[in-house]
């Protein structure tokens, strides 16, 4: 029905029911269309439309028809018109014209902005999920910096609301909401702690998220809107806790979307937002945020050095704060200190200011550090040890949930990264390897290097797993103890706090299980294993390494979970017993007494070591482990591979070279040579090699082997190297080529030596290149071709 000019009391509801109606008929397959134009209309333009367009009409007409005919006619300029060439001064009246119409001009202005105006000062109470976010304007909108690399998942702002039957939720990213660009999809993931308590519920970012919204989309389109609650029953790191409620609803116009579901936030509650998109970074809410109250997020930057001098005022952190909401002020910080030293003192300070000092494990400040809406400050945090501190281990970080100390309640999100050491040697670094989260004492062991970006990706993996891709693993004994080290080129035991990967269509994955009876729980989680093959037979125990005992640490947001030892028994893994395990942000320690491995001191044990994460995503990295007997340690300066050349198989032209880079003769009597885990050659009785000397053992078959290790008569690991694809020529170190076919290639032309008194350890890890074995089925292969050989032996 239109409204008719000048008809300012006609009854404006008819026409927003009518609108209402009309668009939320025209599209019965979403509910946001319907809700969007009938609610918005019926509340909004109802009242819009009615004093506009009844107000506008009536004055505008009356006033412009009244005024300008009356006028125009009356001057004789239409309808008064006469044929003259004489000019007609009407100055006077064209002027008080101009003047009435720019009164009605803004008087029509006036009317169509008082009733947003209206709006805008007297927002109503309850949310209503239509798309038209006027009822958002009297909460807490938290805005972030959008920083995703899809603007479409770029998180901007966000809000949440509450009354007694339902919580409503409010989102803003810096592009178009489902889109799904590229093929891909859209998702935001809402984790709601309703107790406001860590300890129960799923924990994600400091919170113990009791509820789940998960929310999907493309092409414009919600796919998934469903909300889950979790089961406290189940492990609170285990993601598959959650279990489906229901659907709750939702409507978004271009960047913005609210939704409600029925009940869940309390005014304790807690609320964090992930957003992903196919194939792409996460991007999460800069701060945990409640309905009110200051948020604060607190970026903690571990950034020691490996090894304190023990001096007054040593960096140990740094702690970037950015607030959002409300103001407050920082009273004061709280830690949980780390290592087995006391600090005499803690000082923080803000550039050259001293905000304050304490003893202990706080700070209190001398004046309280006041946060604005959108500061961000950073604060060093220094540690002085007292004169007559012995050597020992130090560490910081703040208290999940007293870290800072306010004037006020606030929501604190901690998160942490580490450019320097988390846990710091103090004075120096133990000779003994030591299971305590500090590293340093690790420095001066052999080093096995693996290539970055070698992960096997699964399937269904589309997205890059550099938290689980080896880069480097040592090993060391002691009396009766093995401990192992090793490094991921990302985060070690990050795993993943939404576990899934965004696909249209796409289910969320079950965990992968290299170890069946092992590795089926925590979903999420990231998994190291060690194999160790204790019968020194590789067709024997399970197909990783040949391998009758294991050790599997699993965790997930930088905390292990579990760290244990197994034995394999009739095709199972049993007997766990836990042993010690410490990480920082891209590294673990490992140790285990010889009695939970099931091996003897005095020998030298293959290793398999293993990254894998919940996808099933895995690195390899073979090793070996000489049980209490210092590997690389020689009294003479070292024996190393220094020129391999093969042809095709089984053709016996095949040749190895081994260079004395010592100032002594060796005796090479039993010393072997190993390629891919099988025995190549054994150094006959009587065989010696002195100071400089190259010598060559010739018409072997190396069956195109990759990865080849020199072992003394006691089967420590004297040197190794690994060799890329056969071409027909040799690969070598030092000297002078022996063959036509000779070319240089080896990743450091110039092996070294660290002498340490009279004795010399060869630096392994700057020459050579480990292979990764990247599948279950190469082992497989591999053994079934070492069975055949050891057959064609016995025969």
């Amino acid at each position: 029905m239109r409204r008719e000019e000048g008809n300012a009391n006609q009854d404006p509801p008819q026409k927003a029911k009518s609108r209402g109606l009309t668009n939320g008929v025209s599209d019965p397959k979403y509910s946001t269309a319907g809700r969007v134009n009938g609610r918005s209309l019926g509340r909004t333009n109802s009242i819009t439309n009615g004093l506009a367009s009844g107000l506008t009409n009536g004055l505008t007409n009356g006033l412009t028809n009244g005024l300008t005919n009356g006028l125009t006619n009356g001057g004789g300029a239409t309808e008064g018109l006469r044929v003259t060439y004489s000019r007609r001064r009407v100055e006077g009246a064209l002027t008080a014209l101009r003047g009435r119409l720019m009164i009605v001009a803004a008087l029509c202005a006036f009317i169509l902005a008082v009733p947003y105006l209206l709006i805008y000062t007297f927002p109503p109470d309850e949310v209503a999920i239509d798309g038209y976010f006027l009822d958002w304007l009297d909460a807490s909108v938290f805005v972030d910096t959008p920083d995703a690399e899809n603007p479409d998942v770029s998180i901007a702002e966000y809000a949440t609301k509450a009354d007694s039957s339902s919580s409503y939720f409010y989102l803003k990213t810096d592009g178009q909401l489902f889109r799904g660009v590229d093929g891909g999809a859209d998702g935001f993931y809402i984790f709601v702690d309703v107790d406001g308590s860590s300890s129960s519920g799923y924990s994600v970012r400091g919170l113990g998220a009791d509820s789940l919204i998960i929310l999907v989309g493309w092409d414009y389109r919600v796919v998934k809107q469903e909300l889950y609650f979790f089961d406290h029953r189940i492990d609170s790191n285990d993601f598959a806790g959650f279990e489906l409620s229901g659907n709750v609803d939702i409507a978004f116009r271009e960047d913005r979307m609210e939704l409600e579901a029925k009940g869940m936030l309390t005014h304790s509650s807690l609320v964090a937002i992930c957003a992903r998109h196919t194939d792409s970074q996460d991007d999460w809410s800069e701060v945990n945020f409640g309905t009110d109250g200051p948020s604060v997020r607190v970026l903690e930057d571990h950034n020691a050095l490996p090894v304190l001098t023990g001096s007054t005022d040593e960096q140990m952190l740094t702690l970037e704060l950015v607030s959002k909401g409300p103001g407050l002020k920082v009273l004061g910080l709280s830690f949980d200190v780390l290592g087995n030293l006391t600090a005499a003192q803690i000082k923080a300070t803000k550039g050259m200011e001293v905000l304050g000092a304490g003893d202990a494990a706080s700070v209190a400040f001398d004046a309280p550090l006041t946060l604005q809406n959108g500061d961000d400050v950073s604060i060093d945090v220094l540690v002085t040890f007292p004169p007559e501190a012995a050597a020992g281990t130090y560490g910081l970080k703040l208290n999940k949930s007293l870290g800072l100390i306010t004037d006020a309640s606030a929501t604190i999100t901690i998160e942490s990264l580490q450019t320097g050491s988390l846990i710091t040697h103090v004075l120096s670094a133990p000779e003994a390897i030591t299971i305590d989260g500090a590293f340093a004492d690790w420095d001066t062991r052999p080093m096995r290097t693996d290539p970055i970006g070698d992960v096997m990706l699964t399937m269904d993996a589309e997205s890059a797993a550099e938290n689980v891709d080896i880069s480097a693993a040592k090993t060391s004994s002691l009396e009766d103890h093995a401990f192992f080290y090793l490094a991921v080129d990302g985060t070690m035991m990050a795993g993943a706090r939404v576990p899934g990967d965004m696909a249209r269509w796409a289910e969320i994955q079950q965990d992968s299980d290299i170890v069946s009876n092992i590795t089926a729980a925590k979903y999420g989680a990231d998994f190291a294993y060690v194999f160790v093959d204790t019968d020194f037979n590789q067709s024997t125990g399970f197909i990783i390494g040949g391998s009758e005992t294991m050790i599997v640490v699993s965790g997930k947001a930088g905390v292990i979970l579990s760290s244990k030892a197994y034995s394999y028994d009739g095709g199972s893994w049993i007997d766990a017993r836990n042993v010690d395990a410490a990480i920082d942000a891209y590294q673990m320690e490992i140790g285990c007494s010889f009695e939970d491995l099931g091996i003897t001191i005095d020998e030298a044990y293959a290793l398999t070591f293993v990254a894998q994460d919940w996808r099933g995503c895995e690195d390899y990295l073979q090793g070996y482990l000489p049980a209490a007997i210092p590997s690389g340690f020689r009294e003479f300066g070292g024996v190393i591979l220094n020129e391999i050349f093969a042809t095709q198989p089984n053709l016996f032209n095949d040749w190895v070279e081994i260079y004395n880079t010592g100032i002594e003769t060796i005796d090479l009597s039993g010393w072997t040579i190993v390629v891919d885990d099988v025995v190549l050659y054994t150094y006959p009785e009587g065989t010696t090699i002195d100071p400089g000397e190259l010598l060559l053992v010739e018409g072997l078959n190396t069956e195109k082997g990759y990865l080849f290790e020199l072992f003394d008569d006691s089967a420590v690991l004297v040197d190794d190297v690994t060799i890329p694809l056969w071409n027909i020529k040799s690969f070598g170190r030092v000297g002078t080529p022996d063959d036509e076919y000779s070319t240089w290639e080896w990743m450091d032309p110039t092996p070294g030596d660290i002498n340490i008194g009279q004795l010399a350890i060869p630096e392994f890890g700057d020459v050579i290149v480990p292979v990764s074995i990247v599948t279950i089925m190469f082992f497989a292969i591999m053994r079934r071709r070492r069975t055949a050989n050891d057959r064609t032996e016995t025969e």
